[in-house]
């Protein structure tokens, strides 16, 4: 017997959605947008598990600068490896750096990695450093190395290249359908404001639902709760 699929199309999904609602082929790309957005809906606020990690080095980079990738909606963090482990670079407001006429950077000041010799010296720090420009989509690096480093991101979910054949979760379906009939009430200059507020109600339902099918699992849980566990004093 053959499994049904957990995976769909936007294709499937808007035709699906015209033909329960009794629409026509007309509005299909205006209904294309609005799964667009909804997913970037699920991706920002429902499913943050859901993410993107792409990999660089820091000898490539211009001037420490690292464009957003084109489907980045948010930065989670950047990672480095060491003695295989990933460990995080910290992210600081007070990088200093140049701009010239256009926009670019044209220069990153060096960070003084000394440590303080006395008794109140610092703690830890970490090899790499950056600032996200946010305005500009960039972040903006301390330093370059020879180094790989790996960008988490929340991405918008579309594949630019398959578009309306881009996969998504079944899972999916129902929060989406929800999310563009609240949007259309809500909207439209003569929508029905009832009809909105029921809506609403669905697409909170839907989301609540999401947000269950992505929570962690309970061995997930006890891993997260046993890790930072010991018998040792604690204070």
């Amino acid at each position: 017997m053959a499994n049904i699929s957990a995976t769909t199309t936007i294709d499937t999904i808007i035709k699906d959605f015209q033909h329960i609602t009794g629409r026509g082929d007309g509005d299909y790309y205006r209904l294309f947008q609005m799964v667009v957005r909804a997913l970037q809906d699920i991706y920002q606020f429902h499913a943050m598990r859901v993410v993107q990690r792409k990999e660089y080095n820091l000898a490539d980079l211009t001037n420490g600068v690292l464009p957003y990738p084109q489907d980045c909606i948010g930065v989670i963090g950047i990672e480095y490896n060491r003695s295989n482990r990933l460990y995080p670079a910290s992210h600081k407001l007070d990088i200093i750096y140049g701009e010239n006429a256009s926009g670019s950077v044209s220069y990153v000041a060096e960070r003084d990695d000394s440590y303080v010799s006395n008794y109140g010296k610092t703690g830890g720090r970490n090899l790499y450093y950056y600032t996200d420009d946010k305005a500009n989509r960039r972040l903006i690096f301390d330093a370059v190395a020879d180094e790989k480093i790996w960008l988490k991101y929340v991405s918008t979910g579309i594949d630019a290249d398959l578009a309306e054949d881009t996969v998504v979760p079944k899972a999916y379906v129902e929060f989406i359908e929800n999310y563009i009939m609240y949007k259309e009430a809500s909207l439209h200059r003569r929508g029905n404001k009832n009809a909105a507020m029921f809506y609403w109600e669905e697409y909170k339902k839907a989301a609540r639902r999401l947000k269950t099918f992505q929570g962690p699992s309970l061995e997930e849980l006890k891993d997260a709760i046993y890790d930072g566990y010991s018998q040792g004093p604690k204070r």
